[in-house]
């Protein structure tokens, strides 16, 4: 009998995940990336105990966790530093037997790609549509190209074409804030490994947690109307004003 085939459109980690999973269930899975390499954006994120227990099964668990942190304690802050919660996520890992990891995005892909092996992915592939048929699905790129699968899978992004041309258009949802993200190098007293924190204000909050050894995540959100420029002096500069005189 002949393997099944999967197109999974999107290289990202929602599309190399079920890339794996299905690999190693038999199942011939192709992944189809618009950009010219497989690639992450963004900073630091949080892989609780649950999802760190599919890496496992997926067989990469041990990869990711080499360049992440384990996160310990979680504090809720005001903006002057008083401790309002802590919540204990080493406590649950250590219950349930995986641990609560934050790791880079970039990593994590890394991690996820090397998994599914390069003869899997084709890159520069941008899905223009696709159609369905008795025997299969066939996906159309911009170059031309066609390939036929059993079945398709839409991991294409916030702005999916899959999911347009399923469910029909719509606009993300704004959340009322902007979110800035960044990566520092940081080890010191003010933040032992293992803690993170968030700490709110009016219409802001900030929150800092480790991110593999010697470096940290943060973000920092600000209530704005939808659209709203950066400030005449960039993006530090509206961080650093927004924050001035907040806890150190």
């Amino acid at each position: 009998m002949t393997a099944a085939r999967a197109l999974i459109i999107g290289g990202g980690i929602g599309g190399l995940c079920a890339a794996i999973a299905l690999r190693r269930g038999g199942i011939d899975a192709r992944v189809f990336e618009q950009a010219d390499s497989l690639r992450e954006v963004g900073a630091g994120l949080t892989i609780w105990t649950n999802a760190v227990k599919v890496l496992s099964r997926l067989g990469v668990a041990d990869t990711v966790m080499s360049s992440a942190s384990i996160t310990e304690r979680f504090q809720l802050r005001t903006w002057r530093g008083d401790v309002l919660d802590e919540t204990r996520p080493g406590d649950l890992g250590r219950r349930l037997g995986s641990p609560n990891l934050i790791v880079h995005r970039a990593e994590l892909l890394r991690a996820l790609a090397s998994a599914v092996g390069p003869e899997a992915v084709t890159v520069r592939a941008r899905c223009v549509g696709f159609e369905q048929g008795p025997e299969g699905v066939t996906a159309r790129f911009a170059d031309g190209a066609e390939c036929r699968g059993d079945f398709l899978i839409g991991a294409d992004g916030l702005h999916s074409l899959v999911r347009e041309r399923l469910l029909g258009g719509g606009r993300p949802r704004y959340a009322g804030y902007t979110c800035w993200r960044g990566l520092a190098a940081f080890e010191g007293e003010a933040l032992p490994p293992g803690l993170g924190f968030e700490a709110w204000g009016r219409g802001a909050r900030f929150a800092v947690q480790h991110c593999g050894p010697g470096r940290v995540f943060w973000y920092a959100t600000r209530n704005a109307p939808e659209g709203s420029p950066d400030g005449p002096h960039g993006r530090k500069q509206d961080v650093l004003d927004t924050y001035a005189g907040w806890h150190e």
